[in-house]
């Protein structure tokens, strides 16, 4: 890769103001480039607007690859390596990855913490997306919490502190930071609309049945002879004619049984 080995060759002069970071594109699947930009720069209005020291505006710091012919950081496809090094380039320690994969009507969205020293990754989080859905920030609370704890060190203070004099003195707790929020559960619209429409088959093909029966009773009905045999009332022709008339109904009413049994299946398959 080209540009890969032009980014060795290459560093900013701005040396870097404390544990900052930047918000860049990790990987993107069936996902178009303005839609991914778009969620980058929401997370990463979201996150400094929780405190975490931010250096650039994603759109930002894709100006500054572009000196090194670096046009859309999803080119990395998630490699550590790749990304640390775009992190070393715009001279920040920390880097935050945002992966974006359409799923059905959802997007998938997974947050990792990198730091540039040594690719290492050090917090995770996911989440599931509408499509046309806002990222919110309670959504985002959680990982936004953890990023913050790891990168804005406690203040040092300038004054001598003071002796205990109970030396006992039981620490303060420390608050934890709250859970990831779950993911939105999946809709169960399509499996209901299936079901229903099973059952309407199953009803619909029974009840052809017992019709098709019912029509063709005149064909077993009759005398019984000294013979035992029973005679029927009908003609031949008759009886030929009422054969052919409902036996269409027996064959639609395993038609729809089987449709039934199908879209049943289907309805259960798609939960």
């Amino acid at each position: 890769m080209s540009w890969l080995v032009a980014l060795v060759g290459l560093t900013l002069a701005a040396p870097s103001e404390g544990e900052q970071t930047v918000v860049l594109v990790a990987r993107r699947t069936a996902v178009s480039p303005p839609v991914a930009r778009a969620l980058v720069a929401d997370a990463s209005s979201l996150l400094q607007a929780a405190g975490v020291p931010v250096a650039m505006t994603p759109d930002n710091a894709l100006q500054q690859l572009t000196r090194v012919s670096v046009k859309d950081t999803a080119s990395c496809n998630g490699k550590r390596a790749c990304l640390a090094e775009l992190g070393r380039q715009l001279n920040v320690p920390w880097v935050v990855l945002l992966s974006v994969a359409a799923i059905d009507q959802e997007l998938s969205l997974g947050f990792e913490l990198l730091r540039v020293s040594d690719e290492t990754v050090v917090e995770t989080d996911s989440l599931l997306l509408p499509r046309k859905g806002k990222l919110e920030a309670s959504q985002l609370a959680g990982f936004a919490g953890r990023v913050k704890a790891r990168l804005v060190p406690v203040a040092a203070v300038d004054t001598p502190l003071e002796p205990k004099l109970t030396p006992k003195e039981v620490e303060p707790p420390v608050a934890l930071p709250p859970p990831p929020l779950p993911p939105p559960e999946r809709s169960h619209v399509t499996s209901f609309i299936l079901g229903g429409a099973g059952v309407a088959a199953l009803l619909a093909g029974g009840a052809l049945m017992i019709v098709g029966a019912a029509a063709r009773a005149p064909l077993t009905a009759g005398e019984r002879a000294p013979d035992g045999r029973v005679r029927s009332s009908l003609t031949f022709a008759e009886a030929e004619q009422l054969n052919a008339s409902t036996t269409p109904l027996f064959i639609g009413g395993l038609g729809a049984l089987a449709a039934g049994a199908g879209l049943g299946t289907a309805a259960v398959l798609t939960w």
